[in-house]
């Protein structure tokens, strides 16, 4: 952190940032942590949602809100990124009312709009759950917008019953009471089971992501699921599965009578606009592959399309128009042509002109060290991104550069694995997923 502020220190033109271990996400961090105060007080934050479909009839019958931050310079970031920032600079409780009362406001001018409604859930956290001002917050907020409580549904996760366990079944109790119902999100991450649950006013459970993931892959994993749909249906509980990503995936949950579905294989999380299409029209179709809007087929040149992706090493060498020294973060490169390559990252990264990043890897025993702009992106799966970019080459260079892809495209067709090139031995989601520990 000191380096970051040495680099304020170094003058207005330029930022010279001295640690190798500052690479591009922790450099982001730093900006984040830096700007999060003046989000809230500069209206930058706003709501997404995502819908839950009915397994059978594919109809959205409910959707969950989930905060996003429009930062000025990094565009749209998740909230994983920022509210543990939150957490630790004691902005958390604010951000949380934020939600539950933007969330109140759009269900109000929905229903003056003639909408037909669906419960929105909201995540909660253990410390937002458990302050004495809660209730009445929660009570004095739907009072004002006119929202019927039926209409919200709080999420708490495993972890905060078991640590809170006392305080958590009162405050269940009172939600009971007022008529709003609790979910509790990623389940199975926390080791707590379903007949301790129970006890609790708990009416829908939340299968997590990295369960449902492992469907048509661990049989093991599938035998648990198929155990916690069995029980819960037997405890009069609602399953959501989370982080639905594919047709196997789908298929499996319907058979096991799943009740509703959550996932990118209906939608990814969509803004209010967008939302407003599915309150419309709730039917909604399984969409199985997540393409950008076609910007990566309007190219100058060709590309390379691999079959095993690049491993590579990106940096940031001048940012907002000032140069800066970091550290390397590893990406895959999925294809690769003289004007430009395209690449998968769990890093959100913003499409600006004024960020120019370095890219470097090895083909054929020859380092490749190019410089671009990210010209698109497209979120692939939950937390992997896939970018476009385009050279900043100079002629000579993208000659050099049109021989070494010509010999390189000649070896492809005898082995998708050419000797002396830095490949990653799997596709690039596994890959990429499999580096960050995406899960």
């Amino acid at each position: 952190m000191s380096a970051l502020h040495r680099a304020k220190a170094a003058g207005k033109n330029n930022y010279h940032i001295f640690s190798s271990n500052l690479n591009i996400s922790t450099y982001k961090q730093y900006e984040l942590e830096r700007d999060l105060r003046k989000a809230i007080k500069n209206n930058q934050l706003l709501l997404y949602f995502q819908p839950r479909v009915d397994t059978n009839t594919r109809r959205m019958i409910s959707a969950e809100a989930l905060i996003r931050w429009e930062h000025p310079t990094w565009g749209i970031v998740s909230p994983a990124e920022f509210l543990p920032i939150a957490e630790e600079v004691g902005l958390i409780n604010e951000i949380g009312d934020w939600v539950f009362q933007n969330v109140c406001e759009y269900l109000e001018t929905w229903k003056k709009e003639g909408l037909k409604l669906v419960p929105i859930s909201i995540n909660f956290i253990a410390q937002r759950f458990l302050r004495s001002d809660c209730i009445p917050m929660i009570v004095n907020t739907l009072k004002k917008h006119k929202v019927d409580t039926s209409l919200i549904e709080l999420e708490i996760t495993e972890t905060s019953i078991i640590h809170h366990e006392k305080e958590v079944e009162s405050i269940l109790t009172q939600l009971d009471e007022i008529g709003i119902n609790v979910a509790l999100d990623d389940f199975g991450t926390g080791y707590s089971s379903l007949a301790h649950i129970k006890d609790f006013t708990i009416g829908t459970i939340k299968l997590d992501k990295s369960f449902v993931q492992q469907i048509a892959i661990k049989p093991d994993v599938e035998i648990i699921i198929k155990s916690i749909i069995f029980m819960a249906k037997g405890l009069n509980m609602n399953v959501v599965a989370e982080g639905v990503e594919t047709l196997e995936q789908y298929e499996f949950l319907k058979q096991q009578e799943c009740t509703e579905i959550q996932g990118y294989i209906f939608s990814k999380p969509v803004p209010e606009a967008d939302f407003l299409k599915f309150l419309k029209t709730p039917i909604l179709k399984p969409q199985v592959n997540y393409l950008a809007d076609g910007m990566q087929e309007r190219r100058a040149f060709y590309r390379l399309q691999l079959v095993f992706p690049l491993k590579a090493d990106m940096t940031i060498t001048t940012f907002k128009g000032n140069s800066v020294t970091l550290g390397k973060t590893e990406i895959a490169i999925d294809n690769i042509g003289p004007g430009g390559l395209k690449f998968y990252s769990t890093i959100h990264l913003p499409v600006r002109h004024d960020i120019i990043y370095e890219f470097e890897t090895v083909i054929m025993g020859k380092e490749v060290k190019i410089q671009g702009q990210i010209v698109w992106k497209d979120e692939q799966l939950d937390g992997v991104y896939q970018y476009g970019v385009s050279f900043i080459i100079n002629e000579k260079d993208r000659q050099d550069l049109i021989k070494l892809l010509n010999n390189f495209s000649l070896k492809l067709k005898n082995n998708v694995l050419v000797q002396d090139t830095n490949f990653a031995h799997e596709d690039p989601l596994s890959y990429i997923k499999k580096i960050n520990q995406v899960s």
